[in-house]
């Protein structure tokens, strides 16, 4: 893992000189592909760290939940000086701000999937620490399922495939993280979703 963290480190830390030097303003920021693309090689077996099955062991669980917990500490670390954001961290104006660099990213093109899954692990990462920055929980892995954020509640977000279909459709196509986020602070933490449709037991946030 830490060999892994090294390698995100530098290629985040790269970005983050490449466009404070190109750009005068955060917002333009675009990412080098070439920078992007070694950001977690093959650190977990799935590659992909949104799903599970039934062989992984308590120790890959817990390997890859340690790794979930350094790519959100990483985004922070790295993203916070070019973001131009104050007090940027696991809350909503930092969501904001990486909601655009997302959807910048995905305009930018020229990411192949290596890339994308790569920057979908790190911002899903962060993203679901945000979630229970906010409304409490923790992370949960079931097989078939995969990691999710598991709320007091009792109901469930999925933060990796909220990113993944933001990369794929875009804010144009309707997919928001920041609209995930107050959903699922907002509604499915509290049980005012639940309660609001009287319906049966709410079906996961994805």
């Amino acid at each position: 893992m830490t060999s892994a963290l090294a390698v995100a480190r530098t290629a985040l830390t790269a970005c983050a000189s490449t466009a404070a030097a190109q750009h005068s303003r955060a917002k333009n920021w675009v990412v080098d592909t070439s920078i992007v693309r070694p950001l977690m090689p093959g650190v977990w077996p799935p590659p992909l760290p949104w799903l599970s099955d039934n062989s992984m062991t308590d120790e890959e669980r817990e390997e890859q939940l340690n790794q979930i917990l350094a790519n959100a500490k990483l985004v922070v670390a790295e993203l916070s000086s070019i973001s131009g954001v104050e007090a940027f961290g696991l809350n909503r104006t930092s969501l904001v701000w990486v909601e655009g660099y997302i959807d910048r990213q995905r305009e930018h093109g020229g990411h192949d999937a290596t890339a994308i899954s790569n920057l979908v692990s790190v911002f899903g990462s962060y993203l679901g620490e945000c979630l229970i920055a906010a409304a409490g929980g923790s992370w949960h892995c079931e097989p078939q399922q995969g990691w999710s954020v598991r709320f007091p509640n009792d109901s469930h977000a999925f933060p990796f495939v909220k990113v993944r279909k933001v990369f794929d459709d875009g804010l144009s196509g309707g997919q928001s993280v920041v609209s995930f986020y107050d959903i699922a602070v907002n509604y499915v933490a509290t049980g005012r979703l639940e309660n609001a449709t009287s319906s049966p037991p709410q079906a996961p946030l994805k």
